[in-house]
């Protein structure tokens, strides 16, 4: 448990923010929750749901940064309406609101709590204003960064009851590495599956034939003789289905191939 000095008594860190026992298993059920998250719905049901329980709010944003591909990906989680234009060009457009979160939030690492209630700090000026113009309230944003600094991931979370406070902070710190990591599992299945679409979507009528014959242990001559044409063509089509599905070897292809149902 983390300890903190405050007025000179020693007291442990979740009861300095406010939080009894009760709300420290409620906090640790949610985070327990996470780690059974497999796909961006499930992801979404648990925003509107155990989310709620611990860290109440109607609109959830997040950003997720892949160095590989070169891409960024862009999401909302809300309870509530938010028109595509609101969510693409002010919220997460280009120097839009999330992009000016970021801006404060690299400077310390630390949560960032906006609210429109109380005056604007340096830098802040903007994002209140849109704040104040579609009645969103508050935001409260935080992220993870690889040791150079550079944003991996970000989560803003906007119309929070109350105001936010030093609470809701502590909260962000405790729940965002794991978000982060339930949403990398999320987009990941969701990408592998759009992939498995694709490459189902590539094989050929002649390819699947081919398949079927390697499921039930036939060499490549026995194909050849079945299917009336050379051993060296069967070897061409293997290697094309082999490449086409991303597999390692023909018994591999066989088995992402029955679990796509191609044949």
């Amino acid at each position: 448990m983390l300890i903190s000095s405050f007025e000179n008594v020693t007291l442990p860190m979740h009861q300095k923010h406010g939080m009894d026992d009760n709300e420290i298993k409620i906090l640790m059920a949610v985070v327990e929750s996470l780690l059974h998250i497999k796909n961006i719905q499930q992801f979404m049901a648990w925003a509107q749901g155990e989310l709620q329980s611990i860290f109440p709010h109607e609109i959830m944003l997040s950003f997720m940064k892949d160095f590989l591909n070169g891409k960024t990906y862009k999401n909302k989680f809300c309870s509530m309406y938010v028109s595509d234009d609101l969510f693409e060009s002010v919220l997460c457009g280009n120097d839009g609101v999330m992009d000016r979160v970021m801006a404060l939030w690299r400077r310390s690492l630390v949560p960032c709590l906006i609210d429109s209630s109380q005056a604007p700090t340096c830098g802040e000026e903007n994002i209140v204003s849109v704040i104040h113009k579609y009645e969103l309230s508050n935001i409260a944003g935080h992220g993870m960064h690889d040791v150079n600094g550079e944003i991996l991931s970000f989560f803003s979370f906007l119309r929070i009851p109350g105001e936010v406070n030093a609470r809701h902070a502590y909260l962000l710190e405790m729940l965002i590495p794991y978000v982060h990591k339930a949403l990398i599992h999320a987009l990941a299945s969701g990408h592998a599956n759009e992939k498995d679409a694709q490459c189902g979507n590539l094989i050929s009528h002649r390819e699947k034939e081919i398949l079927q014959w390697v499921k039930v242990g036939k060499s490549n001559w026995e194909i050849a003789i079945i299917l009336e044409i050379s051993p060296c063509t069967v070897k061409n089509h293997l290697y094309n289905i082999i490449k086409k599905m991303s597999a390692q070897n023909r018994s591999h292809a066989v088995a992402k191939a029955l679990r796509l149902n191609l044949i």
